[in-house]
């Protein structure tokens, strides 16, 4: 049995939470906004795209100060839709955060 070290199950779930944070943007805004969305995070908030997974409490401010309460509902598009990849029932709680549910999803991976 090949024994997987935990920086590498880690890698694969923030590639995951990049990959789908991705496939949520590019689905509601398109591609060029979501350059600029980018771009905006990286002179702003000196957000690296790849930090994301890292860095989610950044990234949810980030897009709640450019999509005011619009941001609510990415978030929980890319939380549904990670939860379906990992094939996780999701389960709202009142009072969680995006990060929260992130870091609920990351001790459960792997």
């Amino acid at each position: 049995m090949k024994i997987i070290s935990k920086q590498r199950l880690r890698k694969g779930y923030n590639d995951l939470v990049l990959q789908t944070t991705y496939d949520v943007l590019v689905d509601v805004f398109g591609e060029k906004t979501f350059s600029q969305m980018l771009q905006v995070m990286k002179e702003s908030y000196a957000l690296e795209w790849e930090d994301i997974p890292e860095k989610s409490q950044v990234f949810s401010s980030a897009l709640r100060k450019m999509l005011g309460r619009g941001a609510t509902i990415i978030e929980d598009l890319i939380i549904e839709k990670l939860c379906l990849t990992l094939g996780k029932q999701l389960r709202w709680e009142k009072g969680l955060s995006f990060s929260d549910y992130l870091d609920k999803l990351t001790a459960s991976y792997g």
